[in-house]
């Protein structure tokens, strides 16, 4: 019988060693630096289907086969201005002078979130005793506070004009609010995979979707209502990927929900990240290469010397198998198993300890051959996958990618959960027009993950993290040549980036298990420097979940985190102090009107003066209405 620890070790390398899927044939990584791709052309890396056939074969071959992580980001891209700032003009009294916008990446570009205001009413979707609600408040004049209506369901809005679009898992809602007070309805729609991200830019939304393949009738696709993707219409990378995800991307009219255009293609379901340019939409996902691949390619290289002539044969026909890579590895563990019983106990202890050293350098050797991130493409305007690239490791969140001057730049994780080895960070520069690598800076924090990431112009910021923050500065002046400028460690980590101007760069995060804000002083980029940093008494803010959260007042130099036992209003002016504490129970969000500060908890709303920081106003949120709005199912054409 085999040694039970030697059985543990070598199963246990057969197990964990999962990360992403060599694919595409894009580049090929060896040692534990990343060399240039071989670039395709966009031609060459993604196709579209002849028939329903060539699909059925298609996914019969790659699909069915990937372990799902199935967390999903979104973002939209950095240009010069990192946030969409408010609406500025003069006041005429009943009218604000100006409110502000979501906090986005790329002006022009709307984001979703769960408030939303015209400088006048605010939409606020609140989570109520386990219920989605859509409060509709009378925001200004400051006289009219109060809970115009009540909606029953919503999440995620858009608001243009008079249109206010609700978002929710598989369906959209469009109502026309001219009428605060009295929202009606005028589209709905219904998505037949789940919406990871949506996008809203010149009176067009765009919603991407994902849904599980079937396998049965894989094809045509019906991504929203009756909307149908032809077989011959969807595309697919021309190496096998594990293909179990249908990803669509639907183009719609903000007044009318018509469905305008609508494409799909395959890829991996795990870590979808989502980002919109003006010209172009990314999906990304992790690709994965299953077990069997891994273990074989460990066995029959680093360790091939071990091994004897008839274990090595019979990996060899096991190659020739016409099976499923799970029974391939389930045939692979019984042939170790063979191997094992046939040394004695001094042979097995040194083939232990053989097997452990090699399986460490190796891991070391392969971290960037083994985890990596597809990303497809699209054209805005033709709705065309139009190229494909790859790059080594995992992204954290959606500032990981950046889109400026004819590149991409995209910051991963090479986590090497399989092995020993120490994780590493990497920015890579990619051509737009065809995704292949221009440059690359790898090997950052070792031993430590991504935590935040924020390109600014030609310059990169990279907070990693397993015991301090180290802060690193990029200059990616020249795509083909990145380099690491500087770099800073001090205690606790930021979770989200944000510039406030004048060579500095605010990090939210946390330290020892509460809120912290730290402004770093960047003019050197050599040499980054904490300018100053506040610890708050708080364990929670929102922005450790979404960017949405995060409001900046360039006309007060003040920005506001929201907590859990309160609102902070932080100057930055004069290094960082507490301009004004709100205390209320959970906030979510806040935003301004003229130079009002409206502080949008659960159950609460209270209003700030903005020259004097005082309480003016303040308005319990109350009981629910009863009130619903019905929603119709909008006929959808046919995509030919």
């Amino acid at each position: 019988m085999i040694n039970q620890h030697r059985k543990e070790l070598f199963y246990g390398f057969a197990i964990v060693v999962v990360v992403g899927l060599v694919s595409f044939g894009l580049a090929v990584w060896s040692g534990g630096d990343a060399e240039r791709s071989n670039p395709l052309s966009s031609e060459e890396s993604f196709t579209r289907f002849e028939d329903e056939g060539e699909m059925r074969a298609f996914v019969a071959e790659t699909g069915g086969s990937a372990n799902y992580r199935q967390r999903v980001t979104t973002s939209a891209f950095t240009q010069d201005v990192a946030f969409e700032s408010g609406v500025a003009g003069e006041s005429s009294g009943s009218q604000p002078s100006r409110h502000s916008r979501t906090n986005v990446q790329v002006r022009g570009v709307q984001e979703p979130d769960v408030v939303k205001t015209d400088g006048e009413s605010i939409f606020y979707t609140r989570n109520q005793y386990g219920s989605m609600n859509l409060t509709v408040l009378d925001a200004f004049p400051l006289d009219d506070l109060n809970v115009s209506t009540t909606l029953q369901g919503g999440d995620n809005l858009f608001l243009d004009n008079d249109t206010l679009v609700i978002l929710e898992d598989s369906r959209v809602r469009g109502f026309d609010v001219s009428t605060p007070s009295q929202p009606e309805t005028m589209w709905s729609q219904s998505f037949n995979g789940s919406i990871v991200s949506a996008r809203l830019q010149h009176g067009d939304l765009f919603f991407i979707t994902r849904d599980r393949v079937d396998y049965d009738s894989p094809c045509p696709i019906h991504p929203v209502g009756n909307t149908v993707i032809p077989c011959n219409q969807i595309y697919h990378p021309r190496d096998p990927v594990n293909a179990e995800t249908t990803y669509s991307i639907v183009k719609a009219d903000l007044g009318s929900g018509r469905i305008v255009d609508a494409t799909s293609f395959l890829g991996s379901r795990s870590n979808t990240v989502v980002s919109v340019s003006e010209d172009n939409i990314y999906v990304t996902y992790e690709e994965r290469t299953p077990r069997y691949e891994r273990l074989k390619d460990f066995l029959e290289g680093a360790a091939n010397d071990l091994l004897d002539d008839s274990t090595r044969r019979r990996l060899e026909r096991l190659s020739e198998y016409n099976i499923s890579d799970r029974a391939k590895e389930v045939e692979l563990e019984t042939i170790i198993d063979d191997w094992q019983t046939r040394l004695n106990e001094d042979a097995r202890l040194e083939v232990e300890n053989e097997l452990e050293s090699l399986r460490r350098n190796w891991t070391k050797r392969n971290m960037r051959r083994y985890q990596s991130t597809g990303i497809a493409r699209i054209s805005v305007d033709s709705l065309e996958v139009e190229a494909q690239g790859r790059v080594p490791g995992s992204l954290n969140d959606q500032f990981s990618l950046d889109e400026r001057e004819g590149t991409v730049r995209v910051a991963t994780t090479v986590d090497p959960s399989f092995g020993r080895a120490d994780s590493e960070n990497d920015v890579y520069t990619l051509s737009v027009d065809s995704l292949t690598q221009q440059g690359n800076v790898t090997g950052m924090g070792v031993n430590e993950r991504i935590y935040s990431v924020r390109f600014l112009d030609d310059k990169g910021y990279v907070v990693t993290f397993r015991r301090v923050d180290p802060f690193h500065v990029l200059d990616l002046s020249d795509p083909e040549n990145p380099s690491l400028e500087g770099e800073l460690k001090l205690p606790g980590f930021s979770s989200y980036l944000h510039p406030l101007g004048n060579n500095t760069v605010l990090g939210v995060g946390e330290e020892d298990g509460e809120v912290k804000a730290v402004v770093f002083n960047v003019s050197d980029p050599s040499n980054p420097v904490v300018k100053d940093s506040y610890i708050l008494d708080e364990s929670w803010s929102a922005i450790r979940n979404t960017h949405h959260a995060f409001l900046h007042d360039e006309r007060h130099d003040v920005f506001f985190l929201p907590a859990r036992q309160g609102g902070y209003v932080f100057s930055y002016r004069d290094g960082l102090s507490i301009e004004k504490a709100v205390s209320m129970k959970d906030v979510e969000r806040a935003v301004y009107i003229d130079d009002y500060l409206y502080v949008l908890g659960l159950e609460e709303v209270v209003v700030l003066d903005e020259e004097t920081w005082d309480r003016v106003a303040s308005l319990n949120l109350g009981e629910l209405s009863d009130r619903i709005i019905d929603y119709p199912v909008e006929p959808i054409r046919r995509i030919e």
